[in-house]
Protein backbone atom coordinates (compact mmCIF):
# COMPACT_ATOMS: atom_id res chain seq x y z
CA UNK A 1 0.00 0.00 0.00
CA UNK A 2 0.90 3.52 -0.53
CA UNK A 3 1.97 5.42 1.83
CA UNK A 4 0.10 8.20 0.89
CA UNK A 5 -3.40 6.36 0.72
CA UNK A 6 -5.63 7.63 2.71
CA UNK A 7 -8.28 5.04 3.12
CA UNK A 8 -9.92 1.97 0.91
CA UNK A 9 -12.43 -0.25 1.02
CA UNK A 10 -14.02 -2.73 -0.63
CA UNK A 11 -18.22 -3.52 0.13
CA UNK A 12 -19.24 -6.75 -1.06
CA UNK A 13 -23.14 -5.56 -1.59
CA UNK A 14 -26.42 -7.83 -1.82
CA UNK A 15 -29.37 -5.81 -2.54
CA UNK A 16 -33.12 -7.61 -1.71
CA UNK A 17 -33.02 -9.63 1.24
CA UNK A 18 -33.37 -13.21 1.31
CA UNK A 19 -36.92 -14.63 1.89
CA UNK A 20 -37.94 -17.85 3.56
CA UNK A 21 -39.02 -20.30 1.71
CA UNK A 22 -41.07 -23.77 1.40
CA UNK A 23 -39.02 -26.94 1.96
CA UNK A 24 -35.60 -25.64 2.90
CA UNK A 25 -34.96 -22.91 5.51
CA UNK A 26 -32.36 -20.34 4.09
CA UNK A 27 -30.52 -18.00 6.57
CA UNK A 28 -27.80 -16.77 4.86
CA UNK A 29 -25.52 -14.30 6.94
CA UNK A 30 -25.28 -10.62 5.91
CA UNK A 31 -21.81 -10.32 3.38
CA UNK A 32 -19.52 -8.43 5.49
CA UNK A 33 -17.27 -5.59 4.64
CA UNK A 34 -13.97 -6.77 2.90
CA UNK A 35 -10.74 -5.12 3.58
CA UNK A 36 -12.31 -2.46 5.63
CA UNK A 37 -10.58 0.02 7.27
CA UNK A 38 -11.33 3.55 9.36
CA UNK A 39 -10.04 6.61 9.07
CA UNK A 40 -6.66 6.37 10.29
CA UNK A 41 -3.59 8.82 11.39
CA UNK A 42 -2.58 8.70 7.95
CA UNK A 43 -5.49 11.07 6.57
CA UNK A 44 -4.90 13.75 9.68
CA UNK A 45 -3.21 16.51 8.21
CA UNK A 46 -3.57 15.91 4.36
CA UNK A 47 -7.43 16.23 4.57
CA UNK A 48 -9.58 18.69 6.27
CA UNK A 49 -13.08 18.17 4.31
CA UNK A 50 -14.38 16.18 7.36
CA UNK A 51 -18.01 18.01 9.32
CA UNK A 52 -19.16 16.80 12.00
CA UNK A 53 -20.80 13.11 11.65
CA UNK A 54 -23.60 12.77 11.97
CA UNK A 55 -25.25 15.19 9.62
CA UNK A 56 -29.14 14.96 9.89
CA UNK A 57 -30.64 12.49 6.48
CA UNK A 58 -33.11 15.61 6.09
CA UNK A 59 -29.79 17.67 5.91
CA UNK A 60 -27.59 15.66 4.02
CA UNK A 61 -28.59 16.50 0.50
CA UNK A 62 -27.93 20.32 0.80
CA UNK A 63 -24.16 19.19 2.75
CA UNK A 64 -23.44 17.53 -0.39
CA UNK A 65 -24.67 19.74 -3.05
CA UNK A 66 -22.18 22.40 -0.88
CA UNK A 67 -19.19 19.97 -1.07
CA UNK A 68 -19.96 19.46 -4.90
CA UNK A 69 -19.49 23.41 -5.82
CA UNK A 70 -16.48 22.84 -3.67
CA UNK A 71 -14.59 20.03 -5.73
CA UNK A 72 -15.27 19.10 -8.84
CA UNK A 73 -15.49 15.57 -11.12
CA UNK A 74 -12.89 14.25 -13.31
CA UNK A 75 -15.26 12.85 -15.41
CA UNK A 76 -13.03 11.73 -18.67
CA UNK A 77 -10.90 10.27 -16.33
CA UNK A 78 -12.80 8.06 -14.29
CA UNK A 79 -14.09 6.36 -17.80
CA UNK A 80 -10.96 5.68 -18.99
CA UNK A 81 -10.51 3.40 -16.33
CA UNK A 82 -13.14 1.04 -17.88
CA UNK A 83 -10.63 0.18 -20.74
CA UNK A 84 -8.34 -0.37 -17.87
CA UNK A 85 -10.99 -3.12 -16.33
CA UNK A 86 -11.62 -4.78 -19.59
CA UNK A 87 -8.23 -5.15 -20.99
CA UNK A 88 -7.46 -6.93 -17.62
CA UNK A 89 -10.76 -8.90 -18.22
CA UNK A 90 -9.57 -9.55 -21.58
CA UNK A 91 -5.76 -10.97 -20.59
CA UNK A 92 -5.24 -14.83 -20.83
CA UNK A 93 -5.11 -16.74 -17.91
CA UNK A 94 -5.75 -13.93 -15.10
CA UNK A 95 -6.58 -14.68 -12.02
CA UNK A 96 -7.02 -13.74 -8.45
CA UNK A 97 -6.44 -15.65 -5.11
CA UNK A 98 -9.24 -17.56 -4.03
CA UNK A 99 -9.06 -17.30 -0.39
CA UNK A 100 -6.89 -15.24 2.14
CA UNK A 101 -5.00 -18.65 2.32
CA UNK A 102 -3.47 -17.81 -0.91
CA UNK A 103 -2.86 -21.33 -1.29
CA UNK A 104 -5.43 -21.62 -4.69
CA UNK A 105 -6.13 -19.23 -7.24
CA UNK A 106 -9.69 -18.82 -9.15
CA UNK A 107 -8.29 -18.28 -13.16
CA UNK A 108 -10.07 -17.25 -16.20
CA UNK A 109 -9.57 -16.82 -19.90
CA UNK A 110 -7.99 -20.39 -19.90
CA UNK A 111 -8.71 -21.05 -23.65
CA UNK A 112 -10.37 -24.86 -22.82
CA UNK A 113 -12.48 -25.80 -25.44
CA UNK A 114 -15.23 -25.32 -22.82
CA UNK A 115 -14.14 -21.81 -21.36
CA UNK A 116 -16.16 -19.09 -21.13
CA UNK A 117 -14.10 -16.09 -21.33
CA UNK A 118 -15.15 -13.14 -18.77
CA UNK A 119 -17.31 -10.17 -20.86
CA UNK A 120 -16.47 -6.74 -21.68
CA UNK A 121 -18.31 -4.53 -19.16
CA UNK A 122 -20.24 -2.01 -20.44
CA UNK A 123 -20.45 1.55 -19.17
CA UNK A 124 -23.67 3.01 -17.23
CA UNK A 125 -24.42 6.42 -16.22
CA UNK A 126 -26.71 5.34 -13.56
CA UNK A 127 -24.12 3.62 -11.83
CA UNK A 128 -21.61 6.72 -12.89
CA UNK A 129 -24.05 9.11 -10.98
CA UNK A 130 -24.19 6.36 -7.96
CA UNK A 131 -20.34 6.87 -8.00
CA UNK A 132 -20.49 10.09 -8.05
CA UNK A 133 -22.95 10.85 -5.29
CA UNK A 134 -20.59 8.40 -2.93
CA UNK A 135 -17.48 9.62 -3.31
CA UNK A 136 -18.32 13.07 -2.60
CA UNK A 137 -20.29 11.40 0.15
CA UNK A 138 -16.71 10.15 1.53
CA UNK A 139 -15.54 13.63 1.20
CA UNK A 140 -18.22 14.61 4.10
CA UNK A 141 -17.44 11.87 6.25
CA UNK A 142 -14.37 9.63 5.65
CA UNK A 143 -15.55 6.32 6.23
CA UNK A 144 -15.85 3.33 3.68
CA UNK A 145 -19.16 1.79 4.32
CA UNK A 146 -20.78 4.55 6.50
CA UNK A 147 -22.85 7.51 4.67
CA UNK A 148 -22.62 10.57 6.38
CA UNK A 149 -25.76 10.05 7.96
CA UNK A 150 -24.85 7.17 9.40
CA UNK A 151 -26.84 5.11 6.69
CA UNK A 152 -25.29 2.47 4.24
CA UNK A 153 -25.43 2.05 0.70
CA UNK A 154 -28.20 0.25 -0.13
CA UNK A 155 -29.92 3.49 1.28
CA UNK A 156 -28.28 5.24 -1.13
CA UNK A 157 -29.24 2.81 -4.05
CA UNK A 158 -32.88 3.08 -2.61
CA UNK A 159 -32.89 7.03 -2.65
CA UNK A 160 -31.40 7.25 -6.41
CA UNK A 161 -34.12 4.70 -7.12
CA UNK A 162 -31.49 1.86 -7.77
CA UNK A 163 -33.05 -0.93 -5.61
CA UNK A 164 -31.71 -4.25 -7.89
CA UNK A 165 -29.09 -5.56 -9.79
CA UNK A 166 -25.85 -3.27 -7.84
CA UNK A 167 -23.72 -5.96 -6.91
CA UNK A 168 -20.76 -3.78 -5.13
CA UNK A 169 -19.08 -0.93 -4.48
CA UNK A 170 -15.25 0.14 -3.73
CA UNK A 171 -14.55 3.83 -1.98
CA UNK A 172 -11.04 4.87 -2.27
CA UNK A 173 -9.90 7.65 -0.77
CA UNK A 174 -6.16 9.26 -1.82
CA UNK A 175 -3.55 12.31 -1.63
CA UNK A 176 -4.12 14.25 -4.89
CA UNK A 177 -0.14 13.85 -5.38
CA UNK A 178 -0.49 9.69 -5.41
CA UNK A 179 -0.75 9.08 -9.66
CA UNK A 180 -3.14 7.47 -11.64
CA UNK A 181 -0.66 5.17 -12.64
CA UNK A 182 -0.29 4.09 -8.79
CA UNK A 183 -3.35 3.84 -8.65
CA UNK A 184 -3.55 1.41 -11.54
CA UNK A 185 -0.74 -0.40 -9.80
CA UNK A 186 -2.89 -1.02 -6.35
CA UNK A 187 -6.34 -1.69 -8.15
CA UNK A 188 -4.87 -4.43 -10.03
CA UNK A 189 -2.82 -5.66 -7.60
CA UNK A 190 -0.76 -8.41 -9.43
CA UNK A 191 1.81 -9.05 -7.15
CA UNK A 192 -0.90 -8.47 -3.88
CA UNK A 193 -2.29 -10.46 -1.16
CA UNK A 194 -5.86 -11.31 -1.30
CA UNK A 195 -6.98 -8.61 1.05
CA UNK A 196 -4.89 -6.01 -1.38
CA UNK A 197 -6.67 -7.92 -4.48
CA UNK A 198 -9.80 -6.86 -3.38
CA UNK A 199 -10.59 -4.72 -6.63
CA UNK A 200 -9.57 -6.71 -8.45
CA UNK A 201 -11.96 -9.75 -7.80
CA UNK A 202 -14.79 -6.86 -8.33
CA UNK A 203 -12.78 -6.33 -11.83
CA UNK A 204 -12.83 -9.85 -12.38
CA UNK A 205 -16.44 -10.64 -11.47
CA UNK A 206 -17.64 -13.17 -13.99
CA UNK A 207 -21.30 -12.00 -13.33
CA UNK A 208 -20.57 -8.40 -13.65
CA UNK A 209 -22.53 -6.84 -16.29
CA UNK A 210 -21.53 -2.94 -16.21
CA UNK A 211 -19.86 -0.59 -14.31
CA UNK A 212 -19.73 3.00 -13.36
CA UNK A 213 -16.75 4.90 -11.85
CA UNK A 214 -16.13 8.31 -10.28
CA UNK A 215 -13.03 10.53 -9.10
CA UNK A 216 -14.36 13.76 -7.52
CA UNK A 217 -11.01 15.89 -6.17
CA UNK A 218 -11.61 17.93 -3.00
CA UNK A 219 -9.49 19.67 -0.20
CA UNK A 220 -6.55 18.22 -1.94
CA UNK A 221 -7.52 14.66 -1.91
CA UNK A 222 -9.09 12.36 -5.02
CA UNK A 223 -12.32 10.16 -4.38
CA UNK A 224 -12.58 7.10 -6.06
CA UNK A 225 -15.77 5.00 -6.29
CA UNK A 226 -16.37 1.99 -8.75
CA UNK A 227 -20.26 0.63 -8.95
CA UNK A 228 -20.57 -2.56 -10.69
CA UNK A 229 -23.57 -4.43 -11.78
CA UNK A 230 -25.88 -6.21 -13.88
CA UNK A 231 -28.49 -5.92 -16.80
CA UNK A 232 -27.70 -2.99 -18.55
CA UNK A 233 -29.54 -1.83 -21.21
CA UNK A 234 -28.33 0.59 -25.03
CA UNK A 235 -30.14 3.75 -23.42
CA UNK A 236 -27.66 4.02 -20.46
CA UNK A 237 -30.30 3.21 -17.61
CA UNK A 238 -30.73 -0.10 -15.51
CA UNK A 239 -32.60 -3.01 -16.99
CA UNK A 240 -35.33 -5.07 -15.51
CA UNK A 241 -34.27 -7.10 -12.87
CA UNK A 242 -33.11 -10.77 -12.82
CA UNK A 243 -33.21 -13.70 -15.54
CA UNK A 244 -34.71 -13.73 -18.72
CA UNK A 245 -38.33 -15.14 -18.11
CA UNK A 246 -37.07 -17.15 -21.31
CA UNK A 247 -34.78 -18.86 -18.77
CA UNK A 248 -37.11 -19.24 -15.94
CA UNK A 249 -37.17 -23.29 -16.98
CA UNK A 250 -33.39 -23.13 -16.83
CA UNK A 251 -33.96 -22.39 -13.05
CA UNK A 252 -36.20 -24.49 -12.23
CA UNK A 253 -33.90 -27.34 -13.48
CA UNK A 254 -31.07 -26.00 -11.25
CA UNK A 255 -33.54 -26.12 -8.54
CA UNK A 256 -34.98 -29.64 -9.30
CA UNK A 257 -31.58 -30.99 -9.33
CA UNK A 258 -30.62 -29.68 -5.74
CA UNK A 259 -34.03 -31.25 -4.28
CA UNK A 260 -32.71 -34.76 -5.91
CA UNK A 261 -29.18 -34.23 -5.14
CA UNK A 262 -29.32 -32.82 -1.95
CA UNK A 263 -32.82 -34.31 -0.42
CA UNK A 264 -33.07 -37.59 -2.44
CA UNK A 265 -36.63 -36.70 -3.49
CA UNK A 266 -38.41 -34.80 -6.16
CA UNK A 267 -39.44 -31.24 -5.33
CA UNK A 268 -43.12 -30.05 -3.61
CA UNK A 269 -44.60 -27.61 -5.66
CA UNK A 270 -44.44 -25.03 -2.93
CA UNK A 271 -40.79 -25.71 -2.52
CA UNK A 272 -40.01 -25.57 -6.05
CA UNK A 273 -42.00 -22.36 -7.26
CA UNK A 274 -40.46 -20.17 -4.60
CA UNK A 275 -36.73 -21.49 -4.92
CA UNK A 276 -37.40 -20.61 -8.73
CA UNK A 277 -38.77 -17.40 -8.15
CA UNK A 278 -35.91 -16.33 -5.57
CA UNK A 279 -33.27 -17.30 -8.19
CA UNK A 280 -35.13 -15.45 -11.05
CA UNK A 281 -36.00 -12.02 -9.41
CA UNK A 282 -32.09 -12.60 -7.59
CA UNK A 283 -33.21 -12.15 -3.88
CA UNK A 284 -31.53 -15.29 -3.49
CA UNK A 285 -27.80 -16.39 -5.49
CA UNK A 286 -26.79 -19.98 -6.53
CA UNK A 287 -24.67 -20.46 -3.23
CA UNK A 288 -27.57 -19.53 -0.87
CA UNK A 289 -29.97 -21.64 -2.83
CA UNK A 290 -27.42 -24.30 -1.89
CA UNK A 291 -27.14 -23.49 1.74
CA UNK A 292 -30.54 -23.84 2.31
CA UNK A 293 -31.06 -27.11 1.31
CA UNK A 294 -27.67 -28.43 2.39
CA UNK A 295 -27.95 -26.48 5.86
CA UNK A 296 -31.74 -27.59 5.94
CA UNK A 297 -33.45 -29.84 8.47
CA UNK A 298 -34.07 -32.33 6.21
CA UNK A 299 -30.43 -32.41 5.23
CA UNK A 300 -29.06 -32.61 8.43
CA UNK A 301 -31.47 -35.13 9.37
CA UNK A 302 -29.72 -37.96 7.17
CA UNK A 303 -26.83 -37.85 9.16
CA UNK A 304 -24.32 -38.14 6.51
CA UNK A 305 -20.80 -39.28 7.85
CA UNK A 306 -17.98 -36.75 6.77
CA UNK A 307 -16.95 -39.17 3.45
CA UNK A 308 -20.92 -39.14 2.24
CA UNK A 309 -21.25 -35.09 3.11
CA UNK A 310 -17.95 -34.74 0.61
CA UNK A 311 -19.60 -37.28 -2.10
CA UNK A 312 -23.10 -34.99 -2.15
CA UNK A 313 -21.20 -31.71 -2.24
CA UNK A 314 -19.24 -32.98 -5.46
CA UNK A 315 -22.10 -34.62 -6.84
CA UNK A 316 -24.38 -31.14 -5.89
CA UNK A 317 -22.08 -28.64 -6.80
CA UNK A 318 -19.70 -29.37 -9.46
CA UNK A 319 -21.85 -32.33 -10.98
CA UNK A 320 -19.76 -35.58 -10.71
CA UNK A 321 -18.10 -38.07 -8.63
CA UNK A 322 -15.59 -36.87 -6.30
CA UNK A 323 -12.07 -37.58 -7.75
CA UNK A 324 -10.05 -39.45 -5.42
CA UNK A 325 -7.25 -36.90 -4.48
CA UNK A 326 -9.49 -34.18 -3.74
CA UNK A 327 -12.14 -36.29 -1.26
CA UNK A 328 -8.81 -37.54 0.49
CA UNK A 329 -8.08 -33.71 0.98
CA UNK A 330 -11.75 -32.37 1.97
CA UNK A 331 -11.70 -35.41 4.33
CA UNK A 332 -8.39 -34.19 5.87
CA UNK A 333 -9.89 -30.58 6.20
CA UNK A 334 -12.81 -31.80 8.27
CA UNK A 335 -11.02 -34.68 10.48
CA UNK A 336 -7.05 -33.31 10.51
CA UNK A 337 -7.34 -29.72 10.41
CA UNK A 338 -10.86 -29.60 12.55
CA UNK A 339 -12.58 -27.22 10.02
CA UNK A 340 -16.31 -27.36 10.10
CA UNK A 341 -18.60 -28.65 7.29
CA UNK A 342 -19.52 -24.70 6.48
CA UNK A 343 -15.88 -24.10 6.14
CA UNK A 344 -15.92 -26.97 3.73
CA UNK A 345 -18.72 -26.08 1.87
CA UNK A 346 -17.42 -21.89 1.08
CA UNK A 347 -14.49 -24.32 -0.73
CA UNK A 348 -17.20 -25.84 -2.92
CA UNK A 349 -19.50 -23.15 -3.99
CA UNK A 350 -16.25 -20.88 -4.23
CA UNK A 351 -14.87 -22.82 -6.68
CA UNK A 352 -15.00 -22.62 -10.49
CA UNK A 353 -17.04 -25.82 -11.08
CA UNK A 354 -20.07 -24.68 -9.32
CA UNK A 355 -19.60 -21.00 -11.23
CA UNK A 356 -19.66 -23.36 -14.40
CA UNK A 357 -23.10 -24.90 -13.42
CA UNK A 358 -24.59 -21.97 -12.35
CA UNK A 359 -23.54 -19.79 -15.68
CA UNK A 360 -25.03 -23.20 -17.59
CA UNK A 361 -28.82 -22.21 -15.94
CA UNK A 362 -28.12 -18.34 -15.88
CA UNK A 363 -27.65 -17.72 -12.24
CA UNK A 364 -25.44 -15.38 -10.19
CA UNK A 365 -23.41 -17.71 -7.98
CA UNK A 366 -23.23 -15.54 -5.71
CA UNK A 367 -20.68 -16.18 -2.56
CA UNK A 368 -20.75 -18.30 0.63
CA UNK A 369 -21.66 -18.48 4.35
CA UNK A 370 -20.46 -16.28 7.30
CA UNK A 371 -17.83 -19.65 9.12
CA UNK A 372 -19.04 -20.28 12.65
CA UNK A 373 -16.59 -19.50 15.96
CA UNK A 374 -16.90 -22.98 17.00
CA UNK A 375 -17.84 -26.72 14.99
CA UNK A 376 -19.83 -25.76 13.02
CA UNK A 377 -22.59 -28.49 11.84
CA UNK A 378 -22.10 -31.86 13.04
CA UNK A 379 -23.85 -35.29 12.68
CA UNK A 380 -26.36 -36.81 15.30
CA UNK A 381 -26.88 -40.13 14.27
CA UNK A 382 -26.29 -43.21 11.61
CA UNK A 383 -25.26 -42.12 8.17
CA UNK A 384 -28.15 -42.25 6.07
CA UNK A 385 -25.77 -42.52 3.02
CA UNK A 386 -23.58 -45.83 4.10
CA UNK A 387 -24.95 -46.90 7.48
CA UNK A 388 -21.74 -45.43 9.16
CA UNK A 389 -22.71 -45.34 12.84
CA UNK A 390 -22.14 -42.07 14.78
CA UNK A 391 -18.53 -42.61 16.25
CA UNK A 392 -19.46 -39.54 19.59
CA UNK A 393 -22.44 -41.97 20.26
CA UNK A 394 -20.58 -45.38 19.84
CA UNK A 395 -17.90 -43.81 22.43
CA UNK A 396 -20.54 -42.74 24.94
CA UNK A 397 -22.27 -45.83 24.57
CA UNK A 398 -18.71 -48.01 25.14
CA UNK A 399 -18.28 -46.34 28.10
CA UNK A 400 -21.41 -46.81 29.65
CA UNK A 401 -21.71 -50.52 28.82
CA UNK A 402 -17.49 -50.91 29.95
CA UNK A 403 -17.48 -48.69 32.54
CA UNK A 404 -20.64 -49.37 34.38
CA UNK A 405 -22.02 -52.25 32.74
CA UNK A 406 -25.04 -51.24 31.86
CA UNK A 407 -27.53 -49.33 29.10
CA UNK A 408 -26.96 -45.50 28.90
CA UNK A 409 -28.99 -43.66 30.77
CA UNK A 410 -31.03 -39.85 30.25
CA UNK A 411 -27.70 -38.48 30.71
CA UNK A 412 -26.32 -40.15 27.47
CA UNK A 413 -27.13 -37.55 24.83
CA UNK A 414 -25.70 -34.53 27.49
CA UNK A 415 -22.61 -36.73 27.42
CA UNK A 416 -22.89 -36.97 23.45
CA UNK A 417 -23.57 -33.36 22.68
CA UNK A 418 -20.67 -31.78 24.95
CA UNK A 419 -18.45 -33.87 22.94
CA UNK A 420 -20.03 -32.98 19.50
CA UNK A 421 -19.73 -29.08 20.34
CA UNK A 422 -16.26 -29.44 22.13
CA UNK A 423 -17.14 -28.91 25.39
CA UNK A 424 -15.58 -32.03 26.72
CA UNK A 425 -13.01 -34.16 25.10
CA UNK A 426 -13.02 -38.15 25.12
CA UNK A 427 -10.23 -37.72 28.03
CA UNK A 428 -12.43 -35.80 30.09
CA UNK A 429 -15.80 -37.55 29.49
CA UNK A 430 -13.29 -41.03 30.22
CA UNK A 431 -12.55 -39.57 33.65
CA UNK A 432 -16.21 -38.64 34.23
CA UNK A 433 -17.04 -42.50 33.85
CA UNK A 434 -13.76 -44.11 35.28
CA UNK A 435 -13.99 -42.08 38.96
CA UNK A 436 -18.09 -41.81 39.06
CA UNK A 437 -19.15 -43.18 42.03
CA UNK A 438 -20.80 -45.89 40.04
CA UNK A 439 -17.52 -47.26 38.92
CA UNK A 440 -16.00 -46.90 42.38
CA UNK A 441 -18.38 -48.43 43.86
CA UNK A 442 -17.86 -51.97 41.54
CA UNK A 443 -14.63 -52.35 44.00
CA UNK A 444 -12.42 -53.51 41.37
CA UNK A 445 -8.59 -55.06 42.02
CA UNK A 446 -5.60 -53.05 40.15
CA UNK A 447 -5.51 -55.59 37.80
CA UNK A 448 -9.13 -55.67 36.96
CA UNK A 449 -9.08 -51.83 37.01
CA UNK A 450 -6.29 -52.03 34.38
CA UNK A 451 -7.97 -54.27 31.76
CA UNK A 452 -11.01 -51.94 32.22
CA UNK A 453 -8.62 -49.28 31.04
CA UNK A 454 -7.78 -51.10 28.20
CA UNK A 455 -11.22 -51.93 27.07
CA UNK A 456 -12.28 -48.68 27.67
CA UNK A 457 -10.15 -46.91 25.97
CA UNK A 458 -8.47 -49.22 23.45
CA UNK A 459 -11.94 -51.45 22.89
CA UNK A 460 -9.57 -54.51 23.82
CA UNK A 461 -7.82 -56.37 26.62
CA UNK A 462 -4.47 -56.40 27.48
CA UNK A 463 -1.82 -58.53 25.33
CA UNK A 464 0.91 -60.23 25.94
CA UNK A 465 1.47 -59.43 29.55
CA UNK A 466 1.25 -55.77 28.24
CA UNK A 467 -0.51 -54.99 31.55
CA UNK A 468 1.90 -55.86 34.57
CA UNK A 469 3.79 -52.48 34.42
CA UNK A 470 0.57 -50.74 35.04
CA UNK A 471 -0.61 -53.33 37.86
CA UNK A 472 3.44 -52.91 39.40
CA UNK A 473 2.70 -49.47 39.39
CA UNK A 474 -0.81 -49.38 41.06
CA UNK A 475 0.63 -51.98 44.37
CA UNK A 476 3.72 -50.23 44.98
CA UNK A 477 1.04 -47.33 45.92
CA UNK A 478 0.79 -45.73 42.25
CA UNK A 479 -2.21 -43.78 41.67
CA UNK A 480 -5.28 -44.59 39.41
CA UNK A 481 -5.12 -41.18 38.46
CA UNK A 482 -1.35 -41.78 36.62
CA UNK A 483 -2.81 -44.97 34.84
CA UNK A 484 -5.68 -43.02 33.14
CA UNK A 485 -3.01 -40.32 32.38
CA UNK A 486 -1.41 -42.98 30.77
CA UNK A 487 -3.87 -44.71 28.80
CA UNK A 488 -5.54 -41.08 28.04
CA UNK A 489 -2.06 -39.53 26.42
CA UNK A 490 -1.29 -42.54 24.25
CA UNK A 491 -1.19 -42.68 20.82
CA UNK A 492 -3.27 -45.46 20.94
CA UNK A 493 -6.20 -43.75 22.46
Amino acid sequence: MFKKRIMGCLLALALGAGTALPAAALAPAEPAPVQQQTASAAWEGVFSGEVDFPIPSDQLGAAVAARQAEGRFDTELARSVVDKINNLRAAPNVWYWASDAQTEKTVFNKGGADDVPLPALQYNTNLELLAQRRAVEMSLHVDATERPDGSRFPALCAEMNVTQDVRSSFVNGYNENVSFEDCLVEWIAEDGSYREQGLRRLWLDPFAQMVGVACFNCHGANFWCFVFGRNNTADGTLGETGTDPADDSQVRAFVTRLYEVCLGRTPDEAGLDGWTDALVSHRNTGSQAAYGFIFSDEFKAKNYCNSCYIDHLYSAFMGREPDTEGHAAWMRVLEEEGQSREHVFNGFVGSNEFKAICAQYGIDPGTGTAEPEGVGTVRRGTCAGCGASDGVEDFVVRLYRICLDRDPDENAQAWMENLRMHKDTGRTAAEGFIFSDEFKARGFDNETFVQYMYRAFFDRMPQGGEESGWVTDLNGGGSRETVMDGFTGSDEF
